[in-house]
């Protein structure tokens, strides 16, 4: 509020060219600020279908509105400010109150201006980065991209306005790398020379609630691996590729033997820790190109691919053995064992979706089972 109230203040001292930068650039930042704050609302109500979700694609709309009247104002306000009679200084003064990072440098990837969100941002002070090259907050692989794409432009002549929103990453003064969504501008002066302001925000935080909801989506929260709906995904994308080179593909299907006994003995509290137990002793003994995954309370399913019907009971057993050795401590020093009984299938040439699939492992596990459990049995 400050840094609008500033902008207001100056806008009734400036030029007309100046009052019209300084209108697009209030326009532009609250149409940010606007955005920052229908997509906090929304990120709150993620994980459910909550009353703001509807707005996601209206929001990004609005980010990228605020962008381009910032954008607009900012470049009005440089060319207005190298006319005869006015001053860069008015320009410093509100690129200052900015909430992103700003940063305008010549064709020669020389620093003209570095706003204090710039400064926090990058740990870097203004005094030395102005005048420098922009390639100090530039990690190395995309230097060549960032120079080429200067040099282009100056090829073509110039661009009376690009706006551009792209993610990248950037460099602190320490050396680490983060995540920022960065929107550039050019324009040309009187004289020819080519300019290009950038409008960058660090968006880290955004990333990782990203990363968050994304595990959430796809992974079991308690063991980690892959829940139900993904491995599905992952099943069907396994499929087709079996399917279309003619590889053998096969499916472990395991449950835990008497799995209630131990809940209404020890507690649901160790039945967890049995749970993981095993899920740490599967994960140990896989391939990284195993598929593992939760699919009910106490039953999972590993889809290994490049494995034939033989090799599938092999690992199997292998799993079968070492789950029959795991011990869980109860509360009370007692020492939980527990088997597990697996059914395997391989892929056949009618298997078309995992329904079919699944219903062989399946009932190849209900064989061992109905046989004394603690045993592979194979389709």
């Amino acid at each position: 509020m400050v840094g609008v109230a500033f902008i207001m203040g100056s806008l009734r001292r400036s030029s007309r060219g100046m009052q019209s930068g300084g209108e697009l650039i209030l326009i532009g930042i609250g149409l940010i600020a606007l955005h920052d704050i229908l997509k906090g609302m929304s990120a709150e109500t993620s994980g459910v279908a909550g009353p703001y979700t509807w707005l996601i694609p209206a929001i990004q709309a609005m980010y990228m509105s605020g962008m381009l009247f910032l954008l607009l104002g900012i470049i009005k306000l440089m060319k207005t400010a190298t006319r005869p009679g006015n001053s860069e200084g008015r320009f410093h003064s509100l690129a200052r109150v900015a909430a992103d990072a700003i940063i305008t440098i010549d064709e020669n990837s020389t620093i003209l201006s570095f706003n204090q969100r710039a400064e926090r941002m990058f740990g870097r002070p203004a005094e030395t980065m102005i005048g420098s090259k922009l390639h100090a907050i530039i990690p190395a692989r995309y230097r060549p991209l960032h120079d080429a794409g200067v040099a282009g432009i100056g090829r073509k002549g110039g661009a009376p306005f690009g706006g551009q929103t792209k993610e990248f990453h950037a460099l602190r003064r320490d050396g680490r790398e983060f995540p920022i969504e960065l929107t550039v501008a050019t324009w040309a002066d009187e004289g020819g020379r080519l300019f290009f302001i950038g409008i960058i925000r660090d968006i880290t935080e955004r990333k990782q609630l990203e990363e968050d909801l994304r595990r959430m989506a796809t992974t079991d929260s308690m063991t980690g691996v892959y829940n139900r709906r993904r491995f599905l995904e992952l099943m069907v994308q396994e499929m087709h590729r079996a399917h279309r080179m003619l590889h053998p593909l096969a499916l472990i299907m395991l449950d835990i033997d008497l799995f209630k006994r131990i809940n209404d003995t020890y507690g649901h509290a160790i039945g967890d820790e049995v749970i993981k137990s095993l899920t740490r002793a599967c994960t140990s003994e896989l391939r990284e190109i195993d598929i593992f995954g939760r699919i009910g309370g106490e039953e999972f399913a590993i889809l290994l691919p490049e494995l034939r019907r033989e090799q599938g009971l092999e690992v199997a057993e292998r799993l079968r053995r070492k789950i029959e050795t795991l011990e869980v401590e109860a509360n009370d020093r007692r020492i939980v064992r527990f088997t597990v009984s697996m059914g395997v299938a391989v892929l056949g040439m009618n298997d078309r979706i995992p329904e079919l699939f699944f219903a062989r492992a399946d009932a190849a596990l209900y064989h061992a089972k109905e046989d004394g459990r603690n045993r592979v049995k194979g389709d």
